[in-house]
């Protein structure tokens, strides 16, 4: 019988019934501010770890495992895994439990593609500028005037299970949209199928970003950006690790395209982000949210309790 010594290093004092549930499995810490600098520092006797990558400064590679020497279950409550170095847990017989192949209980979960597409209306609309005029004691259109979303031309990347959800979103509202990914066909009705971006992107007023990091490393970069057209709207509620930021923040300041976006490249490391210190200088074409896309009370509710299923699954 192995008694599970289970650390909690992400917040759930807000989701119903996690933190009763894990201590009825086992000796539970719960830990959310810990901070990979004092990590390293210390070492764990836990054999669970149970995180999420949002909010949370810990990277598993190695070094990291180094302060876990009895760890065997990593738990994430979260479909991206930008956190863990698989080959170096794999290296360790560490297993692994997160939310990406749950397809079935994920389709229940829309909160990301709903941030998604308010970050669309957000940004053809120029609300948040808009807004902010309104605070500095201004009450003036003219520098706001918007898009209406029928007039424009969708592009979708990746039509997986958020990539579907915000085609599904734009439907009732326009007929231009376009859906580029190769390792799924587009149902007829929902968007028009490309088969080569160069080909669509001149004609493209909006851009949404629904692929994994995983391979797609830098995916929207100079080749990318360089054959779409000015004023262009891209939409990023993925990761940030598929963007090239250097290259968009030279885009943003020249006014050619608009970024919307809920995650940033290395978001363990934010306070050094390029893109979050043009931010706080000037918001022009810019508009940035601290990964909130998941993080509805419903989404976080269906998420953890998932996860905690799958770890009771997998001990028993």
């Amino acid at each position: 019988y192995v008694m599970w010594k289970i650390l909690v290093t992400t917040p759930i004092d807000t989701i119903k019934n996690i933190e009763s549930r894990l201590r009825s499995i086992g000796d539970l810490s719960i830990e959310p501010n810990l901070t990979n600098k004092n990590a390293l520092t210390r070492k764990f006797n836990h054999n669970v770890v149970f995180t999420n990558p949002n909010k949370s400064d810990l990277y598993f590679d190695t070094k990291l495992l180094n302060s876990f020497p009895k760890l065997k279950i990593l738990v994430t409550a979260s479909t991206g895994t930008v956190h863990i170095n698989f080959k170096d847990c794999e290296e360790r017989g560490i297993k692994i439990i997160s939310l990406k192949q749950e397809k079935k209980f994920l389709s229940a979960v829309t909160s990301t593609a709903e941030l998604a597409f308010a970050l669309t209306l957000s940004s053809i609309r120029n609300i948040y500028s808009a807004s902010k005029s309104v605070i500095s004691g201004k009450w003036d259109y003219s520098n706001f005037i918007g898009n209406q979303l029928s007039s424009l031309n969708f592009l979708i990347l990746g039509y997986g299970r958020l990539g579907s959800i915000y085609v599904d979103f734009l439907a009732p509202w326009t007929k231009n949209i376009f859906v580029y990914d190769p390792y799924v066909t587009v149902p007829k009705n929902k968007g028009k199928q490309i088969e080569i971006l160069e080909d669509i992107l001149p004609k493209i007023d909006v851009v949404a970003i629904h692929i994994h990091a995983e391979n797609n490393h830098k995916f929207i970069g100079k080749d990318f950006l360089s054959k779409c057209k000015k004023g262009m709207v891209l939409i990023n509620t993925s990761r940030g690790e598929v963007v090239d930021e250097k290259y968009i923040i030279k885009l943003i300041q020249e006014g050619k395209i608009k970024y919307a976006t809920d995650v940033i490249d290395k978001e363990h490391d934010y306070k050094k982000s390029e893109l979050l210190k043009l931010y706080k200088k000037n918001q022009n074409n810019l508009i940035i949210t601290p990964h909130i896309a998941g993080m509805s009370h419903q989404a976080m509710e269906l998420a953890y309790n998932k996860a905690v299923d799958l770890f009771e699954n997998l001990i028993k």
